[in-house]
């Protein structure tokens, strides 16, 4: 039986937490999805996250349990699909790394390097020939090691954020036969894309364009606060005020976004070399606001839908303590597909749980 896993998802303003345990009283996996809010106080941006994750962190991850943090940014990440069809085993690993060589910038060393199943779901021993080159800013895991570490004291595995939402749509949609499937995390400072093909990773992309810039457009025009600028824009009634007042003043600003995520998607439309995609969906705090959802809709020839990430799970939303809102399945993309990530590598036998040898602390290698 396999113990509790954990997926943590740090953005900007919130960590969005989930854990996988099992459920004895239901014979069962269940999903426990929890956040907080990480407060903007006077102190080190490590000072305060340690004392955000400290309160939001249950006592079974502080003890020993298998976790895996996303890391983000466009300049932090480099993810990469690899062919190696044809290729015998033993060459595997040169090759690759060869490969992958051309896409790090010229301090390649400045990152660690490791190696992904394009399906963990369906093909976790990652047996095929296609790899994801996975590389992740030295920097940016030493300063999560460090808060990690003064948070629970457990080591935690490092995992690319495009890879966890692609495990979370693939977990599920096992029985989908589209052939492109774009996903966008419509995050707080910035847009993250991937882009599936047969199930599989194909490709990913980030532009620093998120939600807030539109949600602070709104807060100048109305001299008003954070969370009641949000409850407006997600169609609720908040500070005397109606949600359909609300949305005409942000126009302006949802059109820059919308061209913003328009070049992204051509991008993802020339790599793969399609000019339409079998389903688009999105997830992330931004999918909750129906302005941003109806601004993205035109962008394809279907339409647009929300991801749902529980799909098939018993899960359990919990609403902390001064919550600034409540939570939505939608948020809780990313932090379930680490969790899945971070339990699939575990469940494997092999002293190695990527394809090709990596860091020791990347992909939980």
């Amino acid at each position: 039986m396999l113990k509790s896993t954990f997926g943590i998802d740090i953005g900007h303003h919130l960590v969005k937490l989930v854990e996988l345990r099992y459920d004895p009283h239901r014979s069962r996996t269940v999903a426990i999805a929890s956040f907080g809010e990480i407060p903007r106080d006077k102190v080190s941006g490590a000072t305060v996250l340690i004392r955000t994750l400290k309160g939001i962190f249950p006592r079974r991850l502080k003890r020993k349990a298998d976790a895996a943090i996303g890391i983000y940014g466009e300049t932090n990440v480099v993810l990469k699909r690899i062919d190696l069809t044809g290729m015998g085993e033993s060459d595997w690993e040169s090759a690759a790394f060869a490969e992958a060589a051309q896409y790090l910038p010229q301090s390649g060393n400045d990152f660690l390097k490791g190696f992904s199943t394009i399906n963990p779901v369906r093909d976790p021993t990652g047996e095929g020939g296609e790899v994801v080159f996975v590389g992740l800013r030295r920097s940016m895991c030493e300063f999560y090691d460090e808060v990690l570490m003064s948070s629970h004291r457990n080591p935690v595995a490092f995992d690319a954020a495009g890879l966890a939402l692609a495990a979370t749509y693939q977990r599920a949609s096992m029985r989908s036969e589209d052939t492109y499937v774009v996903l966008l995390d419509l995050g707080e400072f910035s847009t993250k894309l991937v882009l599936l093909k047969n199930g599989g990773f194909f490709f990913s992309d980030e532009t620093e364009a998120g939600c807030r810039p539109i949600v602070s457009a709104l807060q100048s025009k109305l001299g008003v606060a954070l969370w009641p600028a949000v409850a407006l824009l997600s169609g609720k009634k908040a500070v005397g005020l109606e949600p359909e007042y609300a949305a005409q003043h942000v126009l302006e600003e949802l059109e820059v976004f919308t061209e913003r995520v328009r070049d992204m998607l051509w991008r993802a439309r020339r790599a793969g070399r399609t000019l339409m995609f079998d389903r688009s969906l999105v997830c992330g705090g931004g999918a909750s606001i129906p302005p941003i959802r109806a601004a993205l809709s035109p962008l394809f020839r279907y339409g647009i839908a929300t991801l749902d990430p529980f799909p098939g799970l018993i899960y359990t939303l919990k609403e902390l303590p001064k919550a600034p809102a409540v939570p939505t399945p939608e948020m809780f993309a990313v932090a379930l597909g680490l969790a899945l990530r971070s339990r699939y590598t575990k469940a494997q036998k092999k002293e190695a749980s990527v394809v090709l040898p990596g860091h020791k602390r990347l992909l939980g290698h």
